[in-house]
């Protein structure tokens, strides 16, 4: 498997999408709603999650030593609108590269990229309407 440092924009979909993509409700974190003031942490635990991967993946070095320097990020807000298509395909990149490394299925992260899945999921066209339950004479 090959992975790479995920850029700033893509962290930044990512993050926007779980404060202000479609679907109404909160997305809780840690047990309360998400606020903008959580926007930066939060980015920041998705890039050192993905950096983990990298330097597990590649090297036995520090993330630095491969050219990964300190997670200085700050969010920045990208449209609400953008397609449910294109932000779980963002999903799964993102986690495709960042779970080289054992602590990855237990990490914060990935909790996060689940309920964010969870929740963009919820957002697709049809998705209120369809039965809860299919069966043969829906």
């Amino acid at each position: 498997m090959s992975s790479y440092v995920v850029g700033d924009d893509e962290i930044d979909l990512l993050v926007s999408q779980a404060i202000t993509g479609p679907t109404v409700n909160h997305f809780y974190w840690n047990g309360r709603p998400m606020l903008d003031s959580d926007m930066d942490e939060i980015g920041r635990m998705l890039i050192a999650e993905n950096h983990a991967s990298i330097s597990y993946a590649y090297s036995p070095e520090p993330a630095s030593e491969l050219g990964v320097g300190p997670i200085g990020y700050t969010w920045r807000a990208t449209p609400p609108t953008i397609d449910p298509v294109v932000v779980l395909k963002a999903i799964n990149n993102y986690c495709y590269q960042s779970c080289e490394h054992p602590g990855w299925a237990d990490s914060d992260a990935r909790k996060f990229c689940d309920l964010l899945r969870d929740k963009t999921i919820r957002s697709l066209p049809g998705y209120d309407e369809a039965p809860w339950e299919w069966t043969r004479t829906a």
